[in-house]
């Protein structure tokens, strides 16, 4: 009984050396290849007068997962049927600026680099984009051993550098009401994630107005995400890329200018977000006032 336990652990043992063998076999080769397409995608951009792409291990991972759902499928090129922004922020990946390829084949790092700049021009518009800052590189294996290769570029853009846009236009609306001897606003939370949804759905449709094919006017969006039914006020825009240019859009209009000076809000949200092609949206909602949404006074 005791010889039986010994092979059968004996077994056991050499199936994981095995398959930790093979696995190890297998993947290196790949990470090995994708590291060379990086470096060779580098020089490329930088032979160009650009910047080089800082390898980040989640567009990475991402970059994987796409290349292998093209093994699976035999297809020759990645589905983003959701758009390459959407998939990414999906995957918590948002960015601002991103683009991808692919390829197909058993090809070497240096001929993958040659196929992408042959088929693009290396165009700095398209595929090597001066506008993003990290990469991925994915490669798959289908069981016929034809290779699939998914390169994806992006300049993130997370809830850091977002805050601190929102907060930059929460100053200067603030500076501002001081010049006219108005209390300070300050920031509702509420309010903040509110924005950022709406600047998200104008960025996902592409418009910028105060009602929503979503969420309707600002005073139901706010009431049917957070439950507070008060009075809502909004400053939308779309196109500015600063905080004080969106500021100084929203000050040059008289409208505009009189609900970032109304005595009677003293709470307010900023939201900011960006389309596929690097365009931003900008949402700021306030409590206080008296505000009239599809004809209707609130």
């Amino acid at each position: 009984m005791k010889n039986i336990k010994k092979i059968t652990a004996a077994v056991i043992l050499l199936a994981v050396i095995f398959s930790t063998t093979v696995f190890a076999a297998d993947t290196a080769p790949f990470k090995d290849a994708e590291a060379e397409i990086v470096k060779l995608f580098n020089k490329a951009r930088i032979d160009a007068g650009m910047d080089a792409l800082e390898p980040d291990d989640n567009l990475m991972k991402l970059a994987r997962e796409k290349a292998q759902e093209m093994a699976d499928k035999r297809s020759d090129t990645p589905e983003f049927s959701e758009g390459v922004k959407k998939f990414l922020k999906n995957n918590a990946a948002e960015s601002k600026a991103q683009t991808y390829y692919s390829a197909v084949g058993k090809k070497t790092p240096a001929q993958v680099i040659s196929e992408w700049k042959k088929h693009i021009n290396f165009d700095r518009d398209t595929w090597a984009k001066e506008k993003t800052t990290h990469i991925g590189i994915g490669m798959a294996k289908a069981s016929d051993g034809t290779v699939y290769y998914v390169c994806i570029t992006i300049k993130p853009f997370g809830d850091a550098e977002k805050s601190a846009l929102e907060d930059e236009v929460l100053r200067l609306i603030n500076a501002e009401r001081k010049k006219a001897g108005l209390a300070p606003v300050v920031k509702n939370d509420d309010l903040a994630g509110v924005a950022r949804m709406k600047a998200d759905d104008m960025a996902e449709y592409d418009y910028a107005d105060h009602k929503s094919a979503v969420y309707g006017y600002p005073d139901k969006m706010v009431r049917d995400i957070t439950g507070i039914s008060r009075a809502v006020g909004e400053n939308a825009a779309a196109g500015q890329a600063s905080a004080y240019d969106v500021f100084a859009a929203w000050f040059d209009s008289p409208a505009h200018k009189a609900h970032l000076l109304n005595k009677k809000i003293m709470e307010i949200g900023v939201g900011v977000a960006v389309n596929d092609s690097g365009k931003f949206y900008w949402s700021m909602l306030s409590f206080g006032g008296s505000y009239t949404w599809g004809g209707k006074a609130k």
